[in-house]
C-alpha cells in the first residue's frame, strides 16, 4: 500500500509489518547469552540460555522505536509532486498544476513560451483539480479549508478567489464547460452524483439520479 502524505509517498501496509517483525524477531534472539564461562548454548527459541539485563534493557527500547516509528528510517524517499493534475489553457499558451509549498498545496501557472512560474493561490491550503475558464481569465479548483472540500474560483488578473460550494460533503472533479456552467461531482445526496453550477456559485443544479441498489 502507498501512502500520500504532503505530497510525498510513503511504503505502508505488509512490507512495513514484514520489516517490523523482522528486526523485533532479532532484537529478541539477542536478549539470550550463554551462561558466565560456559560457550554459547541459546538457539532461536531462547532455549538454554540466560538473560542479560543489559541486553533486555537496550533491546527493549530498539523495539519500542521500531513500534513507535514504524521503521519509517527504513522507508524509501519517493519523488515529489512537483507538476501534479497539469490543464492546458484554451488558447495552449500556459499550463496550470498544483505543486506542494510547505505543508500547503498550491496552484501555479507555466508559461510555455517563455517558462515563467506564477504562483497563483497563497491560502496555505491544500489546493488541486484546477479547471480552464472558456476564455482562459478565470480557474475553478477543488480546495480544502475548514475540514471541508469546496470548490472555489480565482480570477488570474486579481487573485481573488471566490467560494462557490458550501455543503459539509465533498465537492470535486470540477470541469468548466464551453458553455459557461461548471459540472462537478458531490456526495451531499449521500451518493457520488453529478451537478451544474453558475461561475458565481448560483443555480445550482443536480443533473443525475442514481437509482437505489437492489436487494
Amino acid at each position: 500500500m502507498v501512502v500520500v502524505e504532503n505530497g510525498r509517498r510513503h511504503i505502508g501496509g505488509n512490507i512495513k509489518t514484514t520489516v517490523r517483525s523482522s528486526l523485533q524477531a532479532e532484537a529478541r534472539r539477542k536478549l539470550f547469552v550463554a551462561p558466565a564461562g560456559e560457550p554459547s548454548r541459546w538457539n532461536r527459541t531462547g532455549q538454554g540460555g540466560t538473560l542479560d539485563s543489559n541486553r533486555v534493557w537496550i533491546a527493549g527500547i530498539v523495539v519500542g522505536c521500531l513500534a513507535l516509528a514504524g521503521c519509517s528510517l527504513l522507508q524509501p524517499e519517493a519523488p515529489t509532486y512537483r507538476y501534479w493534475e497539469p490543464s492546458l489553457s484554451p488558447d495552449g499558451g500556459r499550463i496550470v498544476y498544483a505543486a506542494p509549498v510547505g505543508e500547503a498545496f498550491e496552484l501555479f501557472v507555466r508559461d510555455q513560451e517563455t517558462g515563467e512560474e506564477t504562483h497563483l493561490t497563497r491560502n496555505g491550503a491544500v489546493n488541486w483539480s484546477p479547471s480552464w475558464s472558456p476564455d482562459g481569465t478565470r480557474l475553478v479548483f477543488v480546495s480544502q479549508r475548514d475540514d471541508n472540500i469546496d470548490l472555489y474560483v480565482i480570477d488570474l488578473g486579481s487573485g481573488e478567489e471566490t467560494r462557490l460550494t458550501t455543503h459539509e460533503k465533498e465537492d470535486l472533479n470540477p470541469d468548466w464547460g464551453s458553455d459557461g456552467r461548471i459540472l462537478f461531482n458531490s456526495s451531499r445526496s449521500e451518493q457520488w452524483e453529478l451537478y451544474a453550477v453558475d461561475p458565481d456559485g448560483g443555480n445550482l443544479v443536480r443533473l443525475t439520479v442514481t437509482p437505489p441498489e437492489q436487494p
